[in-house]
């Protein structure tokens, strides 16, 4: 899903979010941009929006 996500919108981030850590490591060879442990705190949402927004808006101009 992840590679039809990125060859459709590749502005597109893919943010996946799991109870189990051994997913991570799938996710990010999938192409996932980032990858969440459930459950998470209020602030990690956040945390991922200054990360791919805010700081990639600054990359640009």
């Amino acid at each position: 899903m992840t590679s039809r996500i990125e060859a459709a919108q590749p502005d597109t981030f893919c943010i996946l979010a799991s109870r189990s850590p051994a997913d991570e490591l799938p996710a990010t060879e999938a192409g996932a941009d980032a990858f969440v442990l459930k459950p998470y705190g209020v602030s990690d949402p956040f945390a991922l929006m200054q990360t791919f927004v805010v700081e990639d808006k600054d990359r640009r101009g």
